[in-house]
């Protein structure tokens, strides 16, 4: 599962950080001409991205729901019967893999899928 780039820019805006951009003026041919950037800082693949995200779904007070939304996708993908310290290693990512993994569930959460354009 890879994050879209309107993800990352939702997830962004959630945190509380609007994507910044960079404007500057450069000349082409003798002609002034601005130019825009976009500078992303969240990559969304790592455990600051995904404890901040969490941290704000605490803060929405939506942890409960959250919860019960993410197990559902953690049991759906374990056939076997599952340990309630599975669940948490994998919420958590603490195998070291699986951030962006989990940074897209919160996305997903907040129906911010895929195809979503404002």
């Amino acid at each position: 599962m890879t994050l879209t780039d309107e993800q990352r820019k939702r997830l962004t805006e959630y945190l509380g950080e609007p994507e910044a951009t960079s404007e500057y003026t450069v000349a082409n041919n003798g002609d002034l001409v601005s130019v825009k950037t976009v500078i992303k800082n969240r990559t969304f693949d790592n455990r600051d991205d995904l404890m901040d995200l969490y941290e704000q779904v605490e803060k929405d007070e939506r942890w409960g729901k959250f919860i019960i939304y993410s197990y559902e996708i953690f049991s759906s993908g374990h056939l076997s019967s599952v340990s309630e310290g599975d669940y948490i290693s994998w919420l958590f990512c603490l195998s070291g893999e699986g951030y962006e993994d989990r940074c897209k569930m919160v996305s997903e959460f907040y129906g911010w899928k895929e195809a979503d354009h404002d």
